[in-house]
C-alpha cells in the first residue's frame, strides 16, 4: 500500500521528493544521462496510499519538465529551456502561465515553488541595451571583425497569489550578469 510498492512495478525509478499540496501529495520520479537529469513522471495521492500516475503528454505536451515544487497553494512545473510554466492545485490538472504577457518581456524562467500565499517564479530579465560587440582580429590584414557577447540578465523573481496574475518584485542588490541560474525552495 506504500508508495514504494506502488513504484515497484515501474522498474528503477528514482523518487526525488514528494510535495504536499491542498488536495494532496504529488511524487516526483526523476530520470537522467549524462550528469543531468529531469522529471520523467509524476503521482498524486489524497492519502499517501493509493497513487495515480499523471498523464505527462496531456498535463505538458511535448516539454521535458526540468523541476516540479509545490507547498499549500498548489504545485509548479518548468521546462529545461525557461520558456515555460506551469501551475496546478492538485497536480493532475496543469495550467500554462503565459510567458508572454509584459510582466515576463525578456525573462527566462529557472524555478518555481508555491507556499501558503501563492507562487513565485525565479530566473532572469534580459537588461535592454546591454548587448555589447567585442572585436577579434583573426588575420591583421583583415578588418576587424565585432563579435557578440550574450546580453547582460538581472536575477528576477515573480510573485502571484492564484498562478494567473503575476508581479515582478526588485531584488535589493542584485547585480546583472552574462550567466545567472536562480533555484527557490
Amino acid at each position: 500500500g506504500s508508495i514504494v510498492q506502488h513504484l515497484a512495478s515501474y522498474g528503477d525509478v528514482d523518487i526525488r521528493g514528494v510535495f504536499e499540496g491542498p488536495a494532496g501529495l504529488l511524487a516526483i520520479e526523476e530520470a537522467g544521462a549524462c550528469g543531468d537529469s529531469w522529471v520523467q513522471g509524476l503521482l498524486t495521492s489524497r492519502d499517501g496510499v493509493t497513487w495515480q500516475t499523471v498523464d505527462m503528454g496531456k498535463a505538458f505536451g511535448k516539454a521535458v519538465i526540468w523541476n516540479v515544487s509545490g507547498g499549500s497553494t498548489g504545485f509548479v512545473a518548468t521546462d529545461t529551456i525557461g520558456q515555460a510554466v506551469w501551475t496546478s492545485q492538485d497536480g493532475r490538472s496543469w495550467r500554462p502561465v503565459k510567458l508572454d504577457s509584459p510582466v515576463f518581456a525578456r525573462s527566462r524562467i529557472d524555478d518555481g515553488t508555491a507556499f501558503s500565499a501563492g507562487y513565485v517564479l525565479v530566473g532572469s530579465t534580459e537588461v535592454t541595451g546591454a548587448r555589447s560587440c567585442a572585436v577579434s582580429v583573426g588575420d591583421p590584414s583583415a578588418a576587424p571583425t565585432p563579435t557578440p557577447t550574450p546580453p547582460s540578465r538581472l536575477p528576477t523573481v515573480w510573485w502571484s497569489a492564484d498562478g494567473a496574475d503575476w508581479v515582478k518584485a526588485q531584488l535589493p542588490g542584485a547585480k546583472p550578469d552574462y550567466t545567472i541560474h536562480m533555484w527557490v525552495r
